[in-house]
């Protein structure tokens, strides 16, 4: 083989990696972005991050997503999740950790059709717990109501609607899930010998702890 016959072959196979890694750029989409501790807005490292599309069974939309991309954040809470280009019913980010509330973000896949790139930079809140215990140890007051406000629950079993409580014997607790590193309003109204009492009140929910709240009436 002579010498330009070789340079020439060479530039080829050159040209061809390139040609082919360009191509291949080209047909590579991303997230990216940071995830951070709510509240206390610091770098959050170890989060999972999952882009899921919906899958399709006989032409209609399951339930069921599937991972088209998946990585842990770093030190600094970034996140980088190349995926090829394809045409995708739909796109959401998953957000977990372990101890803290997953989040969901949907993506329009039409946004890819003018960029490459998709930025998202999303808060993680902690888990707390709220444990509220009711008793009648005051038997003038007959009646009291409990509600939250303004609250976010990670279950639908809690909400901000009143509960209701009644003498005689009661003596219960339950239980929710909220967001720590926060303060949790709620109001009770007691009734009972000519007296109609609404109180406003608060508790701090320390993440990963559970806050206790005592109603004895």
């Amino acid at each position: 083989m002579s010498r330009e016959t070789f340079y020439c072959v060479a530039l080829i196979a050159w040209l061809s990696l390139h040609l082919t890694a360009c191509k291949k750029d080209e047909n590579t989409q991303r997230f990216e972005g940071t995830v951070k501790r709510g509240n206390l807005g610091q770098s959050l490292s170890g989060a999972q991050v999952i882009a899921q599309t919906q899958e399709i069974n006989n032409g209609v939309f399951s339930s069921d997503y599937s991972s088209i991309g998946s990585m842990s954040t770093a030190a600094d809470g970034r996140y980088t999740i190349p995926f090829e280009t394809a045409t995708y019913p739909s796109l959401r980010l998953q957000f977990s950790k372990s101890g803290y509330h997953t989040r969901f973000v949907e993506v329009d896949p039409q946004f890819f059709a003018d960029q490459n790139t998709y930025t998202k930079n999303i808060f993680l809140f902690p888990k707390s717990t709220i444990q509220v215990h009711v008793s009648d140890q005051l038997p003038a007051y007959s009646q009291l109501w409990m509600r939250y406000k303004n609250t976010d629950f990670e279950c639908t079993c809690c909400d901000d609607s009143w509960k209701y409580f009644t003498q005689p014997n009661i003596d219960t607790t339950f239980s929710c899930m909220v967001y720590g590193d926060q303060f949790v309003h709620y109001q009770y109204r007691w009734i009972g010998n000519g007296i109609d009492t609404l109180i406003d009140d608060s508790i701090y929910c320390t993440a990963f702890e559970t806050a206790i709240i005592d109603l004895l009436y």
